[in-house]
């Protein structure tokens, strides 16, 4: 495949959509359209590969694999390919197909070490309140919440009517917008607040004033000086058929990820291929390329799992609880607790967020986590235990929460987050490109070509992105 470069995620998910007409034997029907783009498009990359080294169409490959056969090479029709290509083949659709991360990240496949992974922002294009153009709306304030007004007639903040210096009484100014609504004004310094009666007067305990109506124009005087550095703020009502509304934009970000290798490699005799193959039955090399895929799997999702679990280390969403049960609490409502502390946590996400997005909510656990996870009322489990070497899909809480266990993870960690439905909302993103397994060659020992001596080597290339940290929160479990 050559090289395409990308220009947005619409033009990405169309191309793999299109290649997984021809993956649709490998490509799980549960997934998610930009997921089955993303597998389509590394399960081609894999079929090229063995296209290439077989100097045949990329359709033949595969042909003769859905068929169950090896692959006559261009350069010598009575010769098959080497058995290692379909092996690797059949590797590559076990492993994209088995990866948690399907459920927990989005996956992008690339087709080419380099390539772009896009992501979306709804900033400001004009001003209102201390809104200003430019501000990211997505991004959290000083009240850690979203900004929720930018539609309505409400005003938070224009202008501030000044700062106080300990000394100053009196402020004035004038709003952006007018008319202003009688009866919604607010003006507040500090602990002393006074709004509009209507008619246009200001009162409070410790301030009063006017407003017009019309004109914007209003001035307060304290009976106390607000405290040097109070911003003496206004907030309103207006109405919006006399005024241009407020505009946003949306931009449209891209960044560039460039892959990462992992390589790993094994060695056998002759003999040793011979007694096992005698006494077990076993294929050595296909038992070895099955022994280091899965060590490739492992690596793969623990640098997945634990990125996570580092950018909720650094969230502001987190909670403990404790396994012994304070005094007066009985057992069942000291899990109660834990619950309570998942379900706080996943509130606490949303708020950092300032909204709820719409997506696969999931635990990540330790050890110790999930052994208490695991007993809450409202958990369960699989009878089928899906997952691959080094982390499992264990169950559910509540039908609410995907539930993951991997001992690579802290023991007494619970990261809670959420895979938004939007791939551009993208939280952490895994971008793989190649999963390649070398033929058995003759091994060099003492610097000399041993023949009864094989190696076979495994490589993986991919990328990984943390872009959007907020949508992770973690609970702690202490002693």
């Amino acid at each position: 495949m050559a090289h395409i470069t990308f220009e947005s995620h619409e033009e990405y998910r169309e191309f793999g959509l299109e290649l997984a007409k021809d993956y649709k034997d490998f490509i799980p029907e549960h997934l998610s359209p930009d997921d089955k783009a993303s597998m389509a498009i590394v399960i081609n990359n894999a079929f090229e590969q063995v296209a290439k080294t077989a100097k045949v169409e990329r359709e033949k490959v595969l042909e003769s694999f859905l068929g169950g056969k090896s692959v006559i090479c261009e350069s010598n029709t009575t010769a098959d390919l080497p058995a290692f290509d379909l092996n690797y083949l059949g590797m590559v659709t076990y492993v994209y197909q088995n990866l948690s991360a399907f459920e927990i990240v989005h996956v992008r496949g690339l087709n080419a070490p380099e390539g772009k992974i896009f992501y979306r922002k709804p900033v400001m294009d004009s001003t209102k309140g201390y809104l200003k153009p430019g501000t990211e709306l997505a991004a959290t304030n000083t009240n850690n919440k979203y900004h929720p007004y930018v539609a309505a007639d409400l005003v938070v903040d224009d202008p501030s009517l000044g700062t106080g210096d300990g000394t100053k009484k009196a402020f004035s100014a004038t709003l952006q917008y007018k008319p202003v609504i009688p009866g919604t004004v607010t003006v507040i310094a500090g602990t002393v607040v006074g709004k509009d009666d209507g008619s246009g007067n200001i009162s409070g305990d410790g301030v009063s004033g006017s407003i017009n109506y019309s004109t914007g124009q209003i001035s307060v005087e304290f009976s106390t000086a607000p405290a040097s550095g109070e911003v003496v703020r206004t907030t309103y009502r207006y109405d919006q058929e006399s005024n241009s509304y407020a505009e946003i934009k949306f931009k449209y970000g891209s960044e560039q990820v460039k892959v990462m290798s992992r390589k790993i490699g094994t060695s056998w005799t002759s003999e040793f291929e011979e007694d096992v193959q005698a006494y077990f039955g076993i294929s050595i090399e296909s038992d070895m390329v099955s022994a280091m895929s899965q060590q490739a799997i492992f690596e793969t999702e623990a640098k997945i799992h634990l990125e996570i679990y580092a950018l909720a280390q650094a969230s502001g969403a987190k909670a403990t609880w404790s396994v012994t049960p304070p005094n007066g609490v009985s057992d069942k409502d000291h899990m109660f607790l834990l619950k309570k502390a998942i379900n706080q946590v996943d509130a606490a996400i949303a708020k950092q967020l300032g909204y709820i997005p719409v997506g696969n909510r999931f635990i990540l656990c330790g050890t110790d986590a999930l052994a208490h996870i695991g007993d809450l009322e409202g958990f369960e489990g699989n009878t089928d235990v899906k997952g691959n070497v080094g982390s499992a899909r264990v169950g559910t809480l509540n039908k609410k929460y995907i539930v993951y266990y991997n001992p690579q993870l802290p023991d007494n960690a619970a990261v809670v987050g959420i895979k938004p439905a939007d791939p551009l909302l993208m939280g952490v993103g895994y971008f793989p490109y190649k999963f390649e397994i070398s033929p058995a060659v003759p091994d060099i020992v003492d610097g000399k070509v041993d023949p009864f001596k094989k190696r076979k080597a495994l490589r993986s290339r991919e990328a990984f992105k943390a872009v959007n940290e907020r949508l992770y929160g973690l609970v702690t479990i202490t002693e």
